[in-house]
Formats: structure tokens, C-alpha cells, sequence
């Protein structure tokens, strides 16, 4: 992905943690953990609260209405398999017992030759932040979840698990509270050139592929028509 953008001219920055945004002249400036550049139009794509936190320009009602924002963590075991499970991409389950919420099995949607042939499964769990799952072992959390997929899998044996890893995200998806439709932060702000685009931003949506891409779409019209007016 990294290769694809930077073929395109899009310069990637890792390991680079941004501190500030803030409004410099006719530009927006960003400090790192490296230095202050300036930039044109910045689009902040973190959680409500930490966006709030990095653009100390934005308008107090703008602050406080990211600071309202109350979100679901996910914990997710991503599984490597000697085999696939099912030929199917996405499994939702209903079963209250069960420690996740569904079974993604990417190699249903991606050539399995880009993992030398075996089979990349995702568990994810949404839950709040709270939740014990945050502090428990990784091995742990796996070791929790195994049981159940093979539950689900009578032909699943642990044995066939190459590779799992565990990770722990506490604000992922924005809870549509009540009356949030009407109270959810917008993609424009009131800093000019600054946008700010994640799942506070999708009141109507889950965190789908098609509607994240759409969010995109969405602020890049924003940012255009801002542009055009100016």
C-alpha cells in the first residue's frame, strides 16, 4: 500500500506522531515529533476526543461536541491458518456465549498466494473501553477465543494456527446516541482548511469498506466547494 501511494506521489510519514494543528497566516501548521511543516488543507482522522486535543483553534461548541463523542474499543485476534475455515468472506454471529461478534475470513476476499498460501481469519469484539478484554494477555484473549471457533468449526483444530496476534484499539467506532444525528461533529470546521474525517463523521454508517470510502468521497467535495467559495 505504502509502495502503491508513494508511486503516486503521496509522501508517507511512519512513526511520526503529530502533537499540533493549529492555524499559521494563510496556512495550517503541523508539528511532529520531527518538525513544523505547513500545509494548505489538513484532514485530522483520529478519534473525536484526541481531535479536539491536537486543533486548539477549533471553536469551543466545535471542542465540546468532539468531546461528547462516546465511542466502542474493538479487540480483534487475527488468526493464520493452515487452511480455510469456510468459503465465506463475513460471518455474523448472534450467539451472546460467543467472545466475538462476527468471523472475517480476508482470505475470501484476497488472493491466498499473498500469504504464501494460508488463510488470514479476523474475531473481532466490539466492547467498551472498559471492558476486561483491554487488560487481559494477548495469549490470553486468544486462548479465550479458540474454544468457540471451534465450536463453530468442529473441523478447526488449535493445532493448525501458524501465527495469531491481538489488537487492542478503545475508541474505534462513534455510538449514534440519541439525538447524535443532530449533535455529531461536521467534516468542515471552523479553522479554515482544516477537516476532520472518522466514525464520529458517519452517523448513519457502520465501519464498512463502502461507506469509509464514501466519507473520503464526502470530504473531498467538502474541501472543494470551501475552496471554490473562497
Amino acid at each position: 500500500f505504502a509502495d502503491t501511494l508513494g508511486a503516486s506521489g503521496v509522501d508517507v510519514r511512519l512513526s511520526t506522531p503529530v502533537h499540533r494543528v493549529v492555524r499559521a497566516g494563510a496556512n495550517l501548521a503541523v508539528t511532529s515529533a520531527v518538525d513544523t511543516e505547513a500545509f494548505d488543507r489538513v484532514v485530522v482522522t483520529t478519534n473525536a476526543s484526541l481531535a479536539a486535543r491536537l486543533c486548539p483553534d477549533l471553536a469551543v461548541g466545535e471542542r465540546e461536541r468532539l468531546t461528547r463523542v462516546e465511542y466502542l474499543g474493538i479487540v480483534c485476534v487475527s488468526l493464520l491458518l493452515e487452511q480455510p475455515l469456510s468459503p465465506y468472506y463475513l460471518t455474523y454471529i448472534t450467539e451472546p456465549a460467543t467472545p466475538f461478534t462476527a468471523v472475517v475470513e480476508m482470505t475470501a476476499f484476497i488472493d491466498p498466494a499473498e500469504i504464501e498460501g494460508k488463510s488470514l481469519i479476523y474475531l473481532p469484539k466490539y466492547v467498551a473501553a472498559s471492558d476486561p478484554l483491554f487488560e487481559m494477555p494477548d495469549a490470553d484473549v486468544v486462548a479465550q477465543f479458540l474454544p468457540f471457533l471451534q465450536q463453530m468449526y468442529p473441523a478447526f483444530q488449535p493445532s493448525q494456527v501458524v501465527a495469531s496476534r491481538v489488537s487492542k484499539v478503545p475508541q474505534v467506532f462513534a455510538v449514534p446516541t440519541l439525538g447524535y444525528s443532530d449533535d455529531a461533529p461536521a467534516i468542515a470546521t471552523s479553522v479554515p482548511g482544516l477537516y476532520l474525517a472518522g466514525s464520529a463523521q458517519l452517523p448513519f454508517s457502520t465501519l464498512n469498506v463502502n461507506d469509509t470510502l464514501s466519507l473520503v468521497d464526502e470530504v473531498l467535495t467538502v474541501a472543494k466547494v470551501a475552496t471554490d467559495n473562497v
